[in-house]
């Protein structure tokens, strides 16, 4: 059994190279007397990512992706799509290397920030952390500008991506209910992937507001964090207090204020600004132990556990779709990134109007 696996892990490898077809071969040759033969498919090449497709037969019987993996030719299709988006995002670093922005210099006063906004002097002293605090700050610094520039490049058509990313097939993307917009049973729906501290989320929300005031009950709005912890670190604290201020009815404010002042995430900038927006007496004590006790915790890993096994890589990503409230299945396109109103509107009418 683990002779087939390693076999399957290097054919999709190969797949990447010979455009997903698997080649008319003999995937073993045994002169041995094993007992276990293991025979090649010796029909004409079928893409490997057919469902039900057959990859090798042991002793008799059949196995397939699903037998092998556990995974179906969709998410494969996802991850392999993945692959050459990140890929393609290489080739842009370099081709326009000469044309990224230069990255600012990274201060003490920004590293001596985030030792304290981070509390971790518990942990250890300043001249323990300063050195990773400060590489951590730069590589962060670096990937925020060749995102914003790669972003640009596709705007502005310097870069065309021919190939849309493989659609989601009624997917049950309902793990717990999750905080929206618009109409709760509404059949077609936008499902938000976000992190509260990226620069591209921020971006898209005036868009998302101009579609809840003219689609109103036609359309439900889904709200899922996916904070990027590895460039973001304060996100997922950032997602916890949201859900805290979904709590007190401050949803839709908070969240504004949190875009507002991206840089400003620590526990007290979170409670500072849920002051600001006029929390007060019992309901700012029940916020406060709501963000202390990390109530939201398992809401919010729940929600990355989801977005990945959505494929999920950045934020902001959508799917657009059509709901079944009683199965909580979900039909439709991921629209991923920082796009203007007419894409968002194109597809909502496209499901509408089925």
């Amino acid at each position: 059994m683990k002779i087939v696996k390693y076999i399957l892990a290097y054919a999709l490898g190969l797949s990447l190279l010979v455009t997903l077809v698997f080649a008319k071969t003999n995937l073993l040759t045994d002169s041995t007397n094993s007992t276990n033969q293991i025979e090649s498919n010796k029909s004409k090449p079928t893409s490997l990512l057919n469902e039900g497709v057959v990859f090798a037969t042991v002793d008799g019987d059949d196995y397939t992706l699903d037998d092998l993996i556990g995974v179906d030719g969709t998410k494969i299709e996802q991850e392999i799509y993945g692959l050459l988006q990140r890929g393609l995002y290489d080739v842009i670093k370099e081709k326009y290397a000469a044309d990224l922005p230069a990255v600012d210099a990274v201060t003490t006063k920004e590293v001596q920030d985030f030792y304290d906004d981070n509390d971790l002097q518990n942990r250890g002293s300043f001249n323990d952390f300063k050195g990773q605090i400060a590489e951590f700050l730069k590589t962060k610094r670096e990937q925020e500008v060749i995102q914003k520039f790669i972003s640009e490049a596709i705007e502005l058509k310097k870069v065309v991506i021919h190939q849309t990313p493989p659609e989601p097939d009624l997917i049950n993307f309902l793990n717990k209910a999750p905080t929206i917009d618009g109409n709760p049973d509404a059949k077609v729906v936008i499902i938000e992937f976000t992190d509260l501290q990226c620069p591209f989320c921020q971006k898209i929300q005036p868009t998302l507001e101009s579609l809840i005031d003219n689609y109103q009950d036609r359309v439900g709005f889904y709200f899922y964090h996916f904070p990027l912890i590895s460039i973001h670190p304060n996100a997922f604290t950032a997602s916890l207090a949201l859900e805290c201020a979904h709590d007190q009815g401050n949803f839709a404010n908070y969240k504004n204020r949190l875009f507002a002042e991206q840089s400003k995430f620590s526990k007290q900038d979170l409670l500072n600004q849920m002051k600001d927006i006029g929390l007060k007496g019992d309901k700012m004590k029940a916020f406060a132990e709501c963000l202390e006790s990390e109530k939201y915790l398992a809401k919010v890993e729940s929600d990355i556990k989801l977005g990945k096994k959505l494929n999920v890589t950045g934020t902001p990503t959508f799917f657009i779709g059509t709901f079944d409230a009683k199965s909580k299945e979900f039909m439709g396109k991921p629209l991923v990134g920082s796009h203007d109103y007419k894409a968002f509107a194109d597809l909502l009418d496209e499901y509408l109007n089925q």
